[in-house]
């Protein structure tokens, strides 16, 4: 205690001593790719997040049409071509992530054969990657015959409840 007294003390104005403050360290990151569309701004919704063991969350955010993924056992490169409509300049260039976590928000397949993207959710599937809603559950949704299936399962168990 005498040696912050001594090191601190305002007694002696000759030699002005501020203690000095290490910036925090970088926290460790978490990069999460979230699947929408151009209008949403996803970083200032997780701006400041931290994930419960201490990671700061990156958002990357795109579109199905524009990615390429590259899958291999527990992780995946994806491609990202530039963005039309960017909100950030990055979105405006071609851009690379690995992503830690996915958050799908828009549908994998349009109106048409050419706008059906699984290949791109297969990827995403094959790297094991986590995801909100599970990439399984974005699957089995493509096919409107494998969700009907389903909702048959649930209406043999409750038959007054079901929605069919």
């Amino acid at each position: 205690m005498e040696y912050f007294k001594k090191k601190f003390s305002k007694e002696d104005e000759s030699e002005k001593t501020t203690p000095s403050v290490d910036p925090p360290p970088s926290l460790p990151k978490l990069n999460l790719l979230v699947i929408d569309s151009d209008e949403k701004d996803w970083d200032k919704l997780f701006d400041g997040c931290i994930t419960a063991s201490g990671k700061q969350i990156q958002i990357t955010k795109c579109r199905w049409e524009s990615m390429i993924v590259n899958a291999q056992f527990r992780k995946a490169l994806v491609y990202i071509k530039p963005n039309e409509k960017p909100l950030k300049p990055e979105e405006g260039q071609n851009r690379t992530c690995s992503p830690d976590f996915i958050l799908v928000r828009k549908l994998v397949r349009g109106l048409n054969e050419y706008q059906d993207y699984s290949s791109v959710l297969f990827g995403l599937l094959f790297a094991g990657i986590p995801a909100i809603n599970s990439l399984e559950s974005i699957v089995q949704c493509l096919e409107r015959p494998v969700v009907n299936a389903e909702l048959n399962k649930l209406r043999k168990i409750h038959p007054k409840n079901s929605p069919l």
